[in-house]
């Protein structure tokens, strides 16, 4: 089994945030962009990246929104918050890892969100997701 692009995994975290599926080729290389912001500016990207972002991926040249991000409407400027904020958080999440502070809502088997149903209150060790959780022995 090959694994998977490391820029996925820091995709699939940011896409899961926002509503977006990895596994759509089209958001896939938007997700692969976001993860590229993720990693270089971490807490700092703005919404401003993100909408060059999302322009060079998802957008035609005569698209209403292919513009400098300031000759956007506010609007149309607060489509890229949640994006914004979803890659912030994952680079949070990373830096904590990286300090030793695993983050619970992180799968430490695939990097994916930690779904598994458990209660944030009384922790197994370790979350995972639906995916990598073992089935139950019965």
């Amino acid at each position: 089994m090959s694994e998977r692009h490391y820029l996925d995994v820091v995709g699939e975290r940011i896409g899961k945030l926002c509503g977006m599926d990895i596994r759509e080729p089209s958001e896939r290389r938007t997700l692969r962009i976001y993860a590229v912001l993720c990693l270089a500016l971490g807490e700092q990207v703005t919404s401003e990246h993100v909408h060059d972002a999302w322009a060079v991926d998802c957008c035609d040249d005569d698209h209403p929104c292919a513009v400098p991000f300031g000759q956007l409407s506010a609007e149309s400027q607060s489509l890229d918050v949640s994006y914004r904020d979803a890659i912030r958080k994952v680079a949070r999440e990373r830096q904590a890892e990286r300090e030793g502070d695993p983050d619970i809502d992180v799968c430490p088997n695939c990097g994916g969100y930690a779904d598994n149903g458990f209660s944030r209150e009384v922790p197994p060790s370790p979350y995972l997701c639906a995916k990598c959780e073992p089935e139950p022995i019965l």
